[in-house]
């Protein structure tokens, strides 16, 4: 085995990680067994394996992408997404279609135009309801 290779075998109860550390000056190494992960770090000769528990979550920070589908409690996260957007008509412009035909670009620019006024008019309806007192029957 050289210098840069890692040697990893496994058995039922055992797991065995071989790295050559005589080249390297400041290392990690991770890995997971079960409910616990593992991470081995130090720098010239002192090195140490730190033990921590793993918990069932994913926690992401920052944009994310990615390839393939998310399943939340064994539901497509893409098909709930397409049915939200097809049951309230969301519409997708298509800016290299309006780029290439005017009457496109006005019809979205129209529309864009008559959904903010109307989203302008419901704000102002929500805060009339909000300051008038109820009427008593």
């Amino acid at each position: 085995m050289d210098s840069d290779s890692i040697d990893i075998s496994s058995s039922i109860l055992n797991d065995t990680i071989t790295v050559d550390m005589s080249s390297i000056s400041s290392t990690w190494l991770t890995g997971a067994s079960g409910s616990n992960a593992y991470t081995y770090t130090g720098t010239g000769t002192n090195y140490a394996w730190n033990t921590t528990s793993i918990e069932n979550t994913l926690q992401v920070k920052g944009d994310s992408e990615f390839d393939g589908d998310i399943t939340v409690r064994g539901r497509s996260l893409t098909e709930f997404m397409d049915s939200v957007e097809q049951r309230l008509n969301i519409l997708r412009p298509n800016p290299a279609l309006e780029s290439e035909w005017d009457q496109l670009r006005e019809l979205g620019e129209q529309y864009r135009e008559l959904e903010r006024q109307l989203t302008e008019k419901s704000q102002m309806w929500a805060a009339l309801q909000r300051t008038q007192p109820p009427v008593d029957k």
